[in-house]
């Protein structure tokens, strides 16, 4: 891999928190199944150990890293680098204190980030939020950017970068039978 692999979700402000976290899971998933390696950071509000009991039986796998966030860049970034060829799946709102109260902070870890994943020939895909600080520093970065939003119990998934096709599910209510078996939230 020559060049980094950062994706880029942006979450747009009509996505609820538990869909974004499904969402989360599934992708972990996908890769898990394509024989990925994977580091899966966990939110502080969320259970890690409830986020890796379902990712376990979601994907059959327990061959992926489960760390827990710090909420400090820098730390996570540090505990990040141990790991080589594998691919990180975060969400960025646990590092937004740090976007806004120090950008170039910010920019320099998320730089960092992104020479360690082109070193050590891994991915990283990330969640944004539409509308925040973190946002505009990550997307310069990024070689893939797709938008999640919601529109009368539609989700849209669209590539914006670079150009790509428009994909949508609908969704009555995120309270299906199908969906509680996978959150286990």
């Amino acid at each position: 891999m020559n060049e980094p692999e950062l994706f880029v979700y942006v979450i747009d402000k009509s996505i609820s928190v538990p869909f974004s976290r499904i969402y989360r899971l599934w992708l972990a998933v996908d890769y898990l199944n394509q024989g990925r390696n994977l580091i899966f950071m966990a939110r502080p509000d969320e259970s890690a150990l409830k986020l890796k009991d379902s990712l376990e039986k979601m994907s059959g796998k327990n061959d992926f890293i489960m760390i827990e966030s710090s909420s400090k860049l820098a730390d996570d970034c540090k505990l990040i680098e141990s790991y080589d060829r594998t691919m990180l799946l975060a969400d960025t709102i646990v590092w937004e204190h740090e976007a806004v109260a120090n950008q170039s902070a910010y920019e320099f870890y998320i730089k960092k980030l992104i020479e360690h994943n082109t070193a050590s020939g891994s991915g990283m895909i990330l969640f944004a939020y539409d509308s925040y600080a973190g946002l505009k520093i990550i997307s310069k970065y990024a070689i893939r950017e797709r938008r999640l939003e919601e529109t009368e119990n539609h989700i849209f998934l669209r590539t914006i970068r670079p150009p790509g096709p428009l994909y949508y599910v609908k969704v009555e209510e995120l309270n299906v039978p199908e969906l509680k078996l996978i959150t286990m939230l």
